[in-house]
């Protein structure tokens, strides 16, 4: 993207969120009607040593926090987190069901 498009974007969208105070999507707001809420099975977490993708309740994060970093997967696994910038090799097929 060009220097000058780039400049343009991010001064529309600073207005638009000016505008807005800080909501970018007004229109996607009905008033009395709810989003449903999305069901997610935890928090994605790479294992350090492995480098696989595994999921993590957020009770076990909890639990792993206090324990000292060690977490407990969905599957099972006892894993300690690899770095966030760190690429995953896949994601565990247990975790996954």
């Amino acid at each position: 993207m060009s220097r000058s498009r780039h400049r343009r974007w991010s001064g529309v969208l600073a207005r638009a969120l000016r505008r807005n105070q800080g909501v970018a999507a007004p229109a996607l707001q009905s008033p009395g009607i709810a989003a449903p809420a999305l069901q997610s099975p935890g928090i994605a977490v790479t294992d350090g040593l492995t480098r696989v993708t595994h999921w993590v309740s957020s009770e076990a994060m909890s639990e792993g926090r206090r324990s000292g970093g060690r977490y407990q997967a969905v599957c099972g696994v006892q894993l300690w987190p690899a770095s966030l910038t760190e690429p995953g090799r896949g994601r565990c097929p247990a975790c996954e069901r």
